[in-house]
């Protein structure tokens, strides 16, 4: 009898142990995002938070690295300025896409795509999210983080 006894604390300890830790991941993967501002961004798969201080963030997968920064202001062409103003003119590419009824300002160093920028301006502050490790998702990965952002107080 003391064995069944044993057997079955055990079987049960076991049990709880593995709802535990199963409840515990489930409740990680849904508060997968990072507040940066005004801003509550849901992270993108695999992406995981490994940095913040005051207006910052620092996110990283497996591939590549990216950084979320806002400013206390609207004023976006200052910044690309201020950003494009440091290279030569002939050496930095930028452009324009919509995202989520967002205009997104794109900088790419011309011979090191790896160096990207992109700025955009929700609820009257201007946020910039970029990466020294771009690669052929990162226009993608910064399309996810734009579109699946929810606006906090």
């Amino acid at each position: 009898m003391k064995k069944n006894t044993i057997l079955i604390i055990v079987l049960v300890t076991l049990l709880i142990i593995l709802f535990g830790a199963y409840a515990i991941s489930t409740m990680h993967n849904h508060d997968n995002k990072v507040k940066v501002g005004e801003v509550l961004f849901n992270l993108p798969e695999g992406f995981e938070q490994i940095s913040s201080e005051n207006n910052k963030t620092t996110l990283k997968n497996t591939t590549s690295s990216i950084g979320i920064l806002y400013y206390n202001d609207n004023n976006i062409t200052k910044y690309v300025d201020q950003y494009t103003s440091q290279n030569d003119p002939e050496s930095i590419n930028t452009s324009q896409f919509t995202v989520d009824n967002l205009t997104i300002y794109k900088s790419i160093i011309i011979n090191d795509t790896r160096y990207i920028h992109y700025w955009f301006v929700d609820n009257d502050k201007v946020y910039t999210i970029y990466t020294w490790e771009g690669n052929n998702d990162t226009d993608s990965i910064v399309s996810k983080l734009i579109t699946n952002r929810e606006l906090v107080n």
